[in-house]
């Protein structure tokens, strides 16, 4: 878990999940998390109403344009390298 087999050396992994497991099961840890009360914090409405089209445009757009751009300078960088200049 915590030792490559090749080079030998040792992680810090089992440590890690060793005091991961301690935090979890600490009785006090537990008793303070039931007692926990959450705060809901609620969203403004006419923010939401206001930028909701920007939101949306950035969130169908953006992907597009990005995977359009990257085949464009794909493209351009693949001709530059495989055409020959004499």
């Amino acid at each position: 878990m915590g030792q490559d087999k090749y080079t030998g050396q040792v992680y810090g992994n089992r440590d890690f999940l060793i005091n991961c497991l301690n935090w979890l099961v600490d009785k006090n840890g537990i008793m303070e998390l039931r007692s926990r009360e959450l705060k809901l914090r609620l969203l403004n409405h006419q923010i939401i109403k206001a930028d909701k089209f920007k939101w949306q445009m950035i969130n169908i757009a953006g992907p597009v344009i990005i995977v359009i751009l990257g085949g464009l300078l794909y493209s351009y960088f693949r001709r530059r390298k495989y055409t020959r200049h004499w």
